[in-house]
C-alpha cells in the first residue's frame, strides 16, 4: 500500500532529491537533455532518472527497440554523471503505468524526495491515467509549462480542479520539506525539436543540425535506424 502524502510529509528532510523524466526517447534528442538540465537546476535535484517507456499506454509503440533506445540514452548521458538511465519499464512485460513506476521507485528510495516531470498537455489528461489521484502520495508532480504558455489553473474542470486545490503549491521552496505530495508548475524552456521531427528528417536524409548528440547520431547511422 502506498504511503499517504501526509505521512511522507512527516518523515523529515529528504536524503536526496531525485527527478524522474519518462518518455519513449525515440530517439533521445537535445530537447530532452535541455529539459533534464533545467529540471535539475530549477529544483536543485541531486540526479535525474531518464525512464524509457517499455509498453506505452497513451501513445503508439516506439520504432526503436528497447535496447536501441536504452543505448542511445546511455550515449547521451555518458558525460553527465547526474543523469541516469532507469530500465525498469523496458525490462517489464507489463504496460508502463506511471503509478507502478513511481511505486517501485518509492519502495527503493523511501527517504528520497521524488519529482516526476510531466508536460502540461499530459497533466490535463491526468484523469485518464491509472490510479492518478494516488500519484502525489508517491512523488511531487512537476508540470512543465513553456514561456508564454501558462496553464490556467482557474479554468480547470472537475476532477482536476479539486485535485489542484488539494495539492498545488506556488513556491518551489514548499517542495523541499516533503518527500512527495505537491503539484508545482515549472516554466522550462525547450528546444523546438521533437523525436517525430528527427525521425522524419532521418527518413528524408535531411540535415539534423544540432538536434542529436554526436554519439547518438553515430549510433543511429550504425544501426540504420528510422530509415
Amino acid at each position: 500500500m502506498a504511503i499517504s502524502a501526509a505521512e511522507l510529509g512527516r518523515q523529515g528532510q529528504p536524503t536526496e532529491r531525485v527527478g524522474i523524466l519518462g518518455g519513449t526517447f525515440d530517439p533521445v534528442h537535445v530537447g530532452h537533455l535541455q529539459v533534464a538540465q533545467q529540471f535539475r537546476a530549477h529544483l536543485g535535484l541531486d540526479r535525474v532518472l531518464l525512464v524509457p517507456c517499455g509498453v506505452p499506454v497513451h501513445r503508439a509503440p516506439p520504432q526503436g527497440s528497447n535496447e536501441q533506445r536504452c543505448r542511445m540514452l546511455e550515449l547521451a548521458c555518458q558525460d553527465e554523471p547526474w543523469l541516469e538511465v532507469d530500465r525498469r519499464e523496458v525490462d517489464s512485460p507489463d504496460p508502463s503505468w506511471t503509478h507502478a513506476t513511481l511505486s517501485s521507485l518509492r519502495q527503493e528510495l523511501p527517504s528520497s524526495a521524488l519529482y516526476f516531470l510531466m508536460g502540461a498537455d499530459a497533466f490535463l489528461g491526468l484523469p485518464t491515467w491509472k490510479r492518478w489521484e494516488e500519484l502525489p502520495s508517491l512523488a511531487h508532480l512537476i508540470v512543465s509549462t513553456r514561456p508564454g504558455y501558462q496553464l490556467d489553473v482557474e479554468s480547470l474542470s472537475e476532477p482536476l480542479a479539486s485535485f489542484c486545490q488539494r495539492h498545488l503549491v506556488e513556491r518551489r521552496e514548499e517542495l523541499r520539506a516533503r518527500l512527495a505530495g505537491h503539484v508545482y508548475l515549472a516554466e522550462l524552456q525547450t528546444a523546438p525539436v521533437s523525436s517525430s521531427e528527427v525521425r522524419a528528417r532521418i527518413k528524408q536524409c535531411e540535415a539534423l543540425g544540432d538536434f542529436l548528440s554526436p554519439a547518438v547520431a553515430a549510433y543511429i547511422v550504425e544501426q540504420q535506424l528510422y530509415l
